[in-house]
């Protein structure tokens, strides 16, 4: 589909190939006491990846492209009861030919990095706390690596749960830093993510 970009009504984008591509998967885990370690290595080459160009407001197929990733993670127990997960992923996605060969794809960040620790104190409830950083991405339909960066960010997230008998009460604040930042923007519009946000729930087990 796609808009008409007078009256942004959705009309039929025309004819669309199905995407299609090659993933190959390479990795290992590692346990030391206390310690874990998972390591991977994958490349992915798509043709006729479907996407939304920001030019003809209309899905269409893109050049092929390839996404080569190295994915990170380690966890590890400080005690019995507190534990903590690292994860990092690298990522370069590309056009693999075309008049973009080499460029970018857009909003595709190469460097991600999360970070957890989490208290499991019993009959007092588990509480955590998580970060993540996403990095640079290019704009949305700048495939050609024209324009400004969109700016890397980082959050934090805190979260605890408690529960007594069937009853279990769980509190979060997401971005409790109240970072301003966007996770999709492109060359004219930006779309501000939320930002410091409190949620209580509850949920009872029959």
């Amino acid at each position: 589909f796609g808009y008409d970009n007078v009256t942004y009504r959705p009309v039929f984008a025309g004819d669309i190939r199905p995407q299609h591509g090659t993933i190959y998967e390479w990795g290992g885990s590692l346990k030391l006491g206390d310690w874990s370690g998972k390591l991977s290595f994958s490349r992915l080459d798509l043709n006729d990846e479907i996407g939304f160009n920001t030019s003809t407001y209309a899905n269409t197929n893109f050049d092929p492209t390839r996404r080569d990733s190295a994915n990170l993670e380690i966890e590890w127990q400080t005690t019995s009861q507190w534990s903590n997960r690292l994860s990092y992923n690298y990522l370069d996605a590309t056009f693999r030919s075309g008049p973009n060969t080499g460029k970018t794809l857009p909003l595709a960040p190469r460097d991600q990095l999360n970070w957890q620790s989490t208290l499991k104190a019993g009959i007092w409830g588990t509480y955590s706390v998580s970060t993540r950083y996403v990095g640079q991405r290019r704009l949305d339909g700048d495939f050609a690596n024209t324009q400004n960066k969109l700016g890397d960010y980082v959050t934090a997230d805190l979260q605890a749960s408690w529960t007594v008998q069937k009853l279990t009460l769980t509190a979060k604040v997401l971005n409790i830093l109240d970072k301003r930042y966007a996770a999709y923007a492109g060359p004219g519009y930006y779309y501000p993510a939320d930002g410091r946000a409190a949620y209580v729930s509850a949920r009872y087990d029959f």
